[in-house]
């Protein structure tokens, strides 16, 4: 099967001032997300914080994907990082993937893949699963992957940060 392209660029952009919780005073923070969908159907996502609150701002900013393949302990269902396959690339493992600027899962099966690619992130990788009664017993039941992209945010007051996420749909 084939990927069928947009027949135009599409940009979605989203705004919202709110605050976050430290262990001192909350922090006033302005968040942007701008979601732009190119004519190949790519997709390109950035993220802006700026704080402008008049104290600094420690945390962990992250973004989280979600994705469903099926046959999660199949051979030819894996994760890969920067083109190199997981040491324990099943679709049903946890872990954290530092020092990578591309997550892939990969399915040879259906002959596509997804990747999300991302300057300075930790990829947090794990299952969504749910709990199912069967004529064995409880059982887990896999319903697809969380990718969490994870960064350390560090913003003094009027400080900005903006992260760059590009997500590609693949013919295999």
């Amino acid at each position: 099967w084939e990927l069928a392209p947009l027949t135009h660029e599409a940009i979605i952009h989203l705004k919202k001032n709110t605050s976050v919780e430290q262990s001192s005073d909350p922090v006033l923070i302005e968040a942007e997300k701008t979601i732009e969908l190119s004519e190949q159907g790519d997709v390109k996502v950035t993220h802006r914080i700026a704080n402008v609150s008049l104290s600094d701002l420690h945390c962990r900013f992250a973004i989280e994907w979600c994705a469903n393949f099926l046959a999660p302990k199949s051979h030819d269902r894996y994760f890969e990082a920067d083109g190199v396959k997981l040491a324990k690339p099943n679709l049903v493992v946890s872990s954290v993937v530092t020092g990578a600027t591309r997550l892939r899962i990969v399915d040879e099966y259906l002959a596509l893949a997804i990747s999300l690619e991302a300057e300075g992130a930790e990829f947090w990788r794990t299952p969504i699963e749910t709990i199912s009664m069967s004529e064995g017993g409880f059982e887990r039941v896999y319903q697809g992957s969380i990718i969490m992209l994870v960064w350390d945010l560090k913003l003094g007051p009027g400080e900005i940060y903006e992260r760059v996420v590009n997500v590609k749909f693949e013919s295999l």
